[in-house]
């Protein structure tokens, strides 16, 4: 065979190589291409089912005047510079979307989420899955567990204690034990709060009440403070749960009395408000009347802050008027405004606003409007007392969240209150 031939031989078989290369090239581009065609098919299955559950949770109805003042609340919150105020912007921004999500107002809520711009844009998405995981839509709390979980980097690690306990309680609630187990051992310094509540909020729901007794029991039996509290915590729910079983109900009520020597006297006030709350809804005034009796004793046994002993009392105040106790509630409410005008002077000016709103809520909740806005005009007066727009656009955004929150129709006058205030915002901050 001549050297032409030889290289004539070797040119066709390389040609037929390629040939064969590029098909199988080729098939494999085609192969390839199918294959994301299909997972783009199938992420456009899974963004659209996601979308129709979106669609089919909606926002509560709402007064159009709630809306303007939700809407009011965070448009002065996000009105905080960015730098150096961002801890103070993002934390008025997360209180505006926790009054959403108690109006059942989730897209409205997700709508102002996106425009957080810390750590706690994660926090608020986790609460948005706990809310749509307890409202039945579990596809949707765990799309928003996966954004909060996109922790951002935080040199605070209690931050990020949050956002996971958060997490944890939600995959609770969706019955995926083993994830938040797992979670769980993520979190940092296990005498912090959110460890202590982590353990309890991981705890097997459907446990019988013997099972759940002695694994709240042996929480308490850590002499931990933290421990201890979260576990009276349960307690108070375990309480309401068995409401109607006299015999469990006493069983409870004889752990939490019995175990509270370790709690400081506030939260034993906050406890019994919440057995008293249980009471109430289970149309047993006589005993939630021995509860507010008790926390009432308390109260004034120990020297909290003025505007700490205010909100106490005027939210007592209003437990007793849903007991029936409606004269001595009146009366209650009406010593809280009389201590608040004693006292003003003695309470720092950012911290007024906060004071009188538990005192508006209670008297709007006691069907007295005209008192109620009279009080919330004081409220939205005493914001403005500080010379730096910072606190003033807190205090804002907080009392038209509280008035939100309790269909407390601003009038005339204060709505242009309102806009004066929110648009006279600027330096210094």
């Amino acid at each position: 065979m001549s050297c032409y031939q030889i290289i004539f031989k070797v040119i066709i078989m390389d040609t037929i190589i390629s040939k064969y290369r590029l098909y199988i090239l080729l098939s494999g581009l085609c192969l390839l291409f199918i294959f994301i065609g299909g997972c783009e098919d199938k992420n456009a299955e899974a963004d659209s089912a996601s979308q129709s559950s979106f669609n089919s949770m909606s926002d509560k109805p709402l007064e159009e005047f709630q809306i303007r003042l939700l809407d009011t609340a965070f448009e002065t919150a996000t009105r905080i510079p960015i730098y150096p105020h961002i801890k103070d912007r993002s934390r008025s921004q997360e209180a505006v979307v926790e009054t959403c999500l108690k109006l059942d107002q989730p897209k409205r809520a997700l709508r102002y989420i996106e425009k957080i711009d810390n750590w706690r844009k994660h926090l608020c998405y986790a609460n948005l899955a706990c809310y749509c995981a307890r409202h039945g839509h579990s596809d949707l709390a765990n799309k928003y567990l996966d954004k909060a979980g996109q922790f951002p980097v935080v040199k605070q690690e209690w931050r990020l204690n949050r956002i996971k306990t958060k997490i944890i309680e939600t995959r609770s609630l969706l019955g995926q034990k083993s994830m938040a187990e797992n979670l769980k051992t993520e979190l940092v310094n296990s005498e912090t709060d959110e460890q202590a509540k982590a353990k309890v909020m991981a705890m097997q729901q459907t446990d019988s009440f013997e099972k759940r007794v002695e694994s709240l029991d042996a929480l308490i039996a850590t002499d931990n403070f933290e421990m201890v509290k979260h576990a009276l915590k349960e307690y108070v729910k375990l309480y309401d749960r068995f409401f109607d079983d006299e015999e469990r109900r006493s069983q409870v009520e004889e752990i939490i009395m019995t175990s509270w020597d370790v709690t400081p006297i506030p939260i034993r006030i906050e406890l019994l408000m919440e057995l008293a709350g249980s009471a109430i809804a289970h149309s047993n005034p006589g005993k939630a009347l021995e509860y507010l009796d008790e926390a009432d004793i308390l109260l004034e046994m120990i020297g909290l802050f003025p505007e700490n002993y205010i909100e106490k009392k005027a939210k007592l105040a209003v437990l007793r008027f849903q007991a029936g106790d409606t004269e001595k509630a009146r009366e209650k409410v009406n010593e809280a405004l009389t201590f608040f005008n004693e006292q003003r002077r003695m309470i720092i000016d950012v911290y007024r606003a906060e004071a009188l709103c538990p005192v508006a809520e209670a008297y709007h909740l006691m069907d007295d409007a005209e008192v109620a806005l009279s009080v919330y005009k004081r409220a939205i007066d005493e914001g403005t007392k500080n010379p730096n727009s910072r606190p003033r656009a807190e205090d804002l955004s907080s009392t038209c969240c509280s008035m939100a929150l309790h269909a407390a129709k601003p009038d005339d006058e204060l709505w242009a209150r309102i806009q004066q205030i929110n648009e006279g915002l600027g330096d210094p901050w």
